[in-house]
């Protein structure tokens, strides 16, 4: 740097009143060549009111400004780095989180199944026994064996889509609850069979309509998450 461009550095600085990160964006296009800028903005400037051969002013400093926003970007990307790392671990936790949560759920659902066939074997062979009378399988917990297009029925309800559909339907849910909830005197101190429950939404409205007990059925796999949902 001249003595020129010294003189115009201060005066466009005093004019401009530039941010200091602005001038180091700018160290190899500086603004201040205008020779505008030699005429002075304040009279009897002290920062030009020396010899500027004895101002020593280092030959590298755009490189020095260079090296110093390259350091700055390093910092900055190693920061973005590390919390990448970080939001990375922290995902992995999340799904192997995940992965027990859903193991657990299937080994609830079949300890579920294991349990009501048992007890319905129980029950289905002790009434059997007293009456000397045939057993029946599906009494007994067995599976039924259904034609194909009560399967497909069936397995229409076991996803959430058709589900969210009617539980969106904010004028068939709600009539259904003021439908119970105003009738709770017929229901109280009653069992009440939810039959085809889905999510357990019309089985829970019953029991705070104040049913003493409720039995929620479904033929298909919502009935899993319906026990997710009440307990």
């Amino acid at each position: 740097m001249d003595c020129y461009s010294y003189i115009k550095l201060i005066n466009y600085i005093r004019s401009e009143n530039p941010r200091p990160e602005f001038l180091t964006e700018l160290c190899h296009n500086p603004p201040w060549t205008d020779d505008k800028y030699l005429k002075p903005v304040i009279e009897d400037d002290p920062w030009l009111s020396f010899d500027f051969d004895d101002l020593e002013v280092p030959s590298n400093i755009c490189e020095k400004m260079d090296s110093s926003s390259l350091d700055t970007r390093d910092a900055r990307i190693l920061e973005l780095e590390r919390k990448n790392q970080e939001l990375t671990s922290q995902l992995l936790e999340l799904n192997d989180q995940r992965s027990h949560l859903e193991t657990s759920l299937e080994e609830m659902r079949k300890r579920w199944t294991e349990l009501m066939f048992s007890e319905d074997s129980k029950k289905s062979k002790t009434t059997s026994s007293q009456e000397n009378g045939p057993s029946n399988s599906a009494e007994c917990g067995e599976e039924i064996d259904m034609s194909g297009e009560d399967r497909h029925y069936f397995d229409s309800y076991s996803h959430f889509g058709i589900h969210h559909e009617m539980l969106s339907d904010k004028v068939r849910t709600e009539s259904y609850r003021n439908a119970l909830l105003e009738n709770s005197a017929l229901l109280h101190d009653k069992t009440v069979l939810d039959l085809g429950c889905g999510t357990g939404i019309l089985a829970m409205f019953a029991a705070k309509a104040g049913a003493s007990r409720v039995v929620a059925v479904d033929q298909s796999e919502i009935v899993y998450d319906a026990i997710h949902i009440v307990w």
